[in-house]
């Protein structure tokens, strides 16, 4: 079974395909859900909650407030940022940067 299309609780009565959150905001106790179909749903589920359900679905941490699908996402390396459809660049925090470069380097020295 593919990971990606598993369901995942994320709040309320929302379940949706893992594979089709882009990106993860919080608001105090509460999460900004946006779809790569262009749906937004706010739950009261913090974005901690959220990731421990999702970081096994491919999910990064960018900062305190920010979580994106890495799998839609455009991580600029050189610059700190990452880039999501339709959104703003989000900026990595200094200590998921070192940690994203070294998963970065990684993946690069498997393949």
């Amino acid at each position: 079974m593919n990971t990606s299309t598993i369901e995942v609780h994320l709040g309320g009565r929302i379940r949706k395909p893992a594979n089709q959150v882009l990106l993860l905001r919080s608001d105090v106790n509460y999460t900004h859900i946006h779809m790569k179909n262009g749906e937004h749903y706010v739950v009261a589920t913090t974005l901690k909650a959220l990731e421990e359900r999702l970081e096994k679905h491919g999910f990064w941490r960018l900062n305190k407030s920010e979580m994106v699908n890495l799998s839609a996402a455009k991580i600029l390396k050189n610059e700190g940022l990452v880039k999501v459809r339709n959104h703003e660049p989000m900026k990595i925090s200094r200590r998921k940067r070192q940690k994203m470069n070294t998963i970065l380097f990684s993946e690069v020295s498997s393949t």
